[in-house]
């Protein structure tokens, strides 16, 4: 639907309108710019509402989350109902992503620092001062730190593939069901 706007336009200045073809030569004492404006209907942004459509989207944490902060008590089910539901369904998919993403990025860091790259320096580089104490410490030790530091970097990973694993698990033991 479109709507036409009229907008008064008065003279800039009280000098005549120039003859050079400057700015205000193009008005004339009062003139009126129309516009039209088109109205856009917006549409209302979904956000999810169950706990299992909050799980999916982002992670198990988000969807146990919304089960726990929500003040909506007139359901069938308890709160701790609800959140074993979304933990057996998502539970196991969620430590074995975990789980796997975690081994292999300790195993990354390790293989790095036996293999030479200097961590001093990289701390040094984030702003962390390393001393003479941390230079004793042995190669696990520095590849569970590096580890543990690059947590933020894992989760993201973990939220986004605990669904893809849990259907995947669950097609595998439907499977397994069909077939006794």
């Amino acid at each position: 639907m479109a709507t036409l706007l009229q907008i008064p336009l008065q003279r800039l200045s009280n000098r005549p309108p120039s003859r050079n073809g400057g700015f205000c030569s193009s008005f004339s004492n009062r003139r009126t710019l129309k516009v039209r404006a088109v109205k856009e209907k917006i549409e209302e942004i979904k956000t999810p509402s169950s706990a299992d459509e909050i799980t999916k989207k982002y992670g198990l944490e988000a969807g146990l989350w919304k089960i726990f902060s929500s003040k909506e008590g007139g359901e069938k089910k308890s709160k701790g109902d609800e959140a074993k539901e979304l933990l057996a369904k998502y539970g196991g998919a969620y430590l074995a992503t975990s789980i796997t993403l975690s081994l292999i990025s300790f195993g990354l860091c390790y293989a790095l620092i036996n293999g030479g790259v200097d961590v001093p320096a990289l701390l040094h580089k984030v702003g962390i001062s390393a001393d003479e104490t941390g230079e004793k410490v042995g190669t696990f030790a520095l590849a569970y730190a590096a580890h543990k530091a690059a947590s933020p970097i894992r989760f993201p990973p973990t939220v986004a593939l605990t669904p893809v694993v849990a259907s995947w698990i669950s097609k595998i033991v439907d499977a397994r069901i069909e077939m006794k």
